[in-house]
């Protein structure tokens, strides 16, 4: 009898074992949720697998995916996050439509950290712009040309920024396709997860 319940456990507990290491794409949902925007994309971010399409590669504009490129470039292009910036006036004197909050920083210096904690947690543009001027060494169109470089290196296809922050430009584009290759090359770097 005592061995028949062990062999029982030994049995329940290899099944349970099992079902507990399936790995998450294992399992299926039916979601009946409705979309109701014009383009959509879910993927599963462990495995590639596309949960959900829809219009994924009609163009849009990007909007904060421009912040999200931004760190991307700027993280491969800074080894010290504890390196200094200056916040120069001639800088923020670029940035349009935004709060432009760093005003209040001018002639202060920032590290790139910090710099990439504002980029990330507000509108972020004019932190877009001091950090993009001190990558391209004050030639920000350089700078951008970067971020389109990465974007094309990604994969990207649709995709084209004209500025390192958030500015309405109808030229500054991409897909839902090209904005979860740019978020994913992002979630791969551990700075962009802790912030």
């Amino acid at each position: 009898m005592k061995k028949k319940l062990i062999f029982c456990l030994c049995i329940a507990l290899s099944i349970i074992t099992f079902f507990a290491t399936l790995p998450i794409s294992a399992y299926t949902y039916d979601c009946t949720v409705e979309v109701t925007s014009s383009a959509a994309l879910v993927v599963n971010v462990d495995t590639g697998t596309v949960v959900y399409d829809k219009n994924s590669n009609a163009s849009r504009y990007s909007s904060y995916l421009s912040n999200i490129m931004t760190f991307v470039v700027v993280r491969n292009n800074v080894t010290k996050l504890d390196d200094k910036i200056t916040i120069k006036k001639s800088v923020l004197d670029k940035v349009k439509n935004s709060d432009n909050s760093l005003k209040k920083f001018t002639g202060m210096t920032l590290t790139v950290n910090d710099l990439l904690h504002y980029l990330l947690l507000t509108d972020g543009t004019d932190a877009a712009f001091v950090l993009a001027d001190y990558v391209s060494k004050g030639k920000i169109e350089d700078f951008v040309s970067l971020m389109n470089k990465k974007a094309v290196s990604l994969g990207c296809t649709k995709t084209k920024f004209s500025s390192p922050g958030v500015m309405f430009d109808t030229s500054q584009v991409t897909t839902c396709a090209d904005m979860y290759k740019i978020v994913k090359a992002a979630l791969d770097i551990p700075e962009y997860k802790e912030i």
